[in-house]
């Protein structure tokens, strides 16, 4: 069956399905090995304690989300005469990219100020 799709080049996103549960299988083969055993029980571990500190994270991202965009929403656009000679409308530096002008690009830009 692999062989026969590797060969079709319109099932693409079938051909990434069968990776993807090849490498399940490999992860599965895996576990049989002590020294991986005690490696998927330590990032096992790891994720589960961290999940209240990742809530937490997530929160404050859309809390301060909220804020950026109910202070900033909608003043970052192409045409603001505040905003004429500034860097923000330079053409080859897109500053408009993360704005606070929606919720979802509010995210995204604290998410890049975090990382």
């Amino acid at each position: 069956v692999v062989a026969y799709c590797v060969n079709m080049g319109e099932y693409s996103a079938f051909k990434r399905y069968l990776n993807i549960l090849r490498m399940v299988r490999l992860v599965l083969l895996l576990e049989n090995i002590p020294t991986f055993t005690l490696m998927y029980r330590c990032i096992k571990h790891i994720l589960i304690v961290s999940g209240n500190a990742v809530t937490l994270l997530l929160m404050l991202l859309f809390a301060f989300a909220s804020v950026g965009v109910m202070a900033f929403g909608g003043k970052l656009y192409q045409g603001n005469p505040e905003l004429v000679g500034s860097d923000f409308l330079d053409e080859e530096i897109p500053w408009t990219a993360l704005n606070f002008n929606d919720p979802i690009l509010a995210i995204v830009t604290l998410f890049g100020s975090i990382v």
